[in-house]
């Protein structure tokens, strides 16, 4: 899968809140809030205001905010979704044209929902529920979990934060209800302290790279 240069993420964050001159609606100190049953092809970015976008909508391009949350409702179709300062919550039956990145906030997918690209964050736990990631998780500071039967096609990575987080820093991956990863788990940072919880017949088809197991038996 295709990693994601973490400094080239927060630069592309913070550029799209500097250009006046993008397409889609652009909010600044103000909140964007998109009615049910919407439809267009324009993306959305708001600095210092939060993205609500609700159900049943088709939004072509992505939606973007710097200080502020990302939400989109169920049965909806967006682009990427990308917040600095801000959880990123997608509802049920909900399809990501793209990635999910969080500098700093929580992600929560929901049931049925697919992103069709990675899944990152920086400073922010991941949850996914019955949900289903085309790429990889990446977190650098954050818990991560999967439950109902989630789905990971990719990896899941903690990176390396070079020395810039807290020694000894102590992560937890829980796989719960029947959730499975195809790749592996991958610490690459020697300073993080990962345990991996595999419970209820969740399933990681790779190896578990620099961190401990517990299962089941082991409990």
């Amino acid at each position: 899968m295709k990693r994601t240069n973490y400094l080239q993420l927060f630069i592309t964050l913070v550029i799209f809140a500097l250009l006046s001159s993008c397409n889609g609606d652009v909010s600044v100190n103000k909140t964007i809030r998109i009615p049910d049953g919407t439809e267009q092809s324009d993306g959305l970015t708001t600095v210092n205001g939060s993205i609500h976008v609700g159900n049943n909508c088709r939004i072509e391009g992505g939606c973007s905010s710097v200080n502020g949350s990302v939400t989109i409702g169920n049965d909806s179709r967006v682009g990427s979704l990308n917040s600095v300062n801000g959880a990123v919550v997608v509802g049920e039956n909900t399809e990501v044209n793209g990635e999910i990145s969080s500098v700093n906030g929580a992600v929560k997918v929901g049931h049925s929902s697919r992103i069709t690209e990675n899944l990152i964050t920086v400073n922010g736990a991941i949850r996914l529920s019955g949900a289903e990631v085309d790429g990889n998780l990446e977190t650098a500071n954050g818990a991560i979990i999967l439950t109902d039967q989630a789905y990971v096609k990719g990896d899941i990575i903690i990176t390396d934060t070079h020395g810039l987080s807290s020694s000894g820093r102590k992560l937890t991956i829980r796989l719960e209800n029947g959730s499975r990863v195809d790749g592996g788990i991958v610490v690459e940072d020697e300073d993080a302290r990962v345990t991996v919880f595999l419970a209820d017949s969740s399933k990681i088809a790779g190896e578990v790279q620099n961190a401990t197991l517990v299962t089941d038996e082991q409990k």
